[in-house]
């Protein structure tokens, strides 16, 4: 995932969906600050990325952070 995030940004092209899937990566391997960076630039890449509100959701979740966990799973539903 970093050699793919790193030719993306020699290319001037980043994806939010690399972006998600590193964070997923991430947050399996329960590395959550690292995950919630990288969730929060693929929203700023793609506000209405569903994979990235939904992941917010389970951030949330994980913390412990119920109500912001079901408004953002809601939202991911709604893209």
């Amino acid at each position: 995932y970093e050699q793919t995030l790193a030719l993306e940004k020699r290319a001037k092209q980043p994806s939010a969906d690399t972006h998600v899937a590193y964070g997923r990566l991430l947050f399996t391997l329960g590395e959550y600050e690292a995950s919630a960076k990288h969730i929060a630039r693929a929203l700023e890449l793609d506000p209405q990325s569903r994979d990235g509100h939904y992941e917010t959701g389970r951030l949330h979740f994980e913390r412990g952070e119920f109500a912001q966990a079901a408004a953002a799973g809601e939202r991911a539903l709604k893209q």
